[in-house]
């Protein structure tokens, strides 16, 4: 392994730490905010690493929309739907706060690994095609559930 791919391994990790802290906030959007943000920062860190240029905030988190469409309706509701149940007081935010904050580690992990072996095969924002990456990706959201659960 080298120094770059330990690099942007303990980047992911890191961020996945983050992201599920965001999914912590108990205000249902702001976490999502949170998330999102920290989703962005990963992959600039990441693009940056690996010295592929950085397109405009829109399209990065359009790609990341396509690659997180794969995971169906049933996980995305599952994320959102903890966000919402934060607006319960006490059990629905505590159990809100919980499922999202492992929702957000798995999610960001996976959408590291995927520009990290994307960005390792010399690719760039441009050559991503989310539907070639699906398998790859839900692969990788199963192993970063695993590890945040």
């Amino acid at each position: 392994m080298t120094l770059k791919q330990v690099t942007a391994r303990s980047a992911i990790n890191k961020y996945s730490l983050l992201a599920g802290a965001a999914g912590l906030i108990p205000a249902p959007g702001l976490d999502m905010l949170g998330i999102g943000g920290v989703q962005y920062a990963m992959i600039r860190k990441l693009a940056e690493q690996y010295n592929v240029p950085m397109p405009a905030k829109e399209q990065v988190m359009a790609i990341v929309a396509a690659l997180t469409g794969s995971l169906g309706a049933t996980k995305v509701a599952y994320g959102a739907g903890g966000s919402l149940l934060k607006s319960v007081p006490l059990v629905g935010t505590t159990l809100g706060m919980v499922s999202v904050s492992v929702f957000a580690s798995a999610l960001t992990y996976a959408i590291g690994k995927v520009f990290m072996m994307h960005f390792e095969t010399g690719g760039n924002f441009l050559t991503l095609n989310p539907d070639k990456l699906r398998g790859h990706f839900e692969a990788e959201f199963r192993a970063g559930a695993a590890q945040a659960a």
